[in-house]
């Protein structure tokens, strides 16, 4: 992925650099941050993106665990 809908190229370079990095079976996988998530699935405006903000929502906050 090299851009997203509703950035411009100088806010796709600034998520880029900003997001997390973790290894899956050994291979570098950047991940936006939530925030970042969030602002890019509202700029969307599709169905799926908005249902997937309601799933968000639903989250508990970053550090809590939803386990009881």
């Amino acid at each position: 992925m090299t851009s997203l809908k509703g950035f411009d190229q100088i806010r796709f370079d600034e998520c880029y650099a900003m997001a997390p990095e973790a290894f899956v079976e050994n291979i570098p996988v950047k991940f936006m941050h939530i925030n970042q998530l969030i602002e890019a699935k509202k700029a969307s405006g599709r169905m799926k993106d908005l249902m997937d903000l309601e799933k968000i929502k639903k989250l508990p906050p970053e550090g809590e665990s939803s386990e009881k």
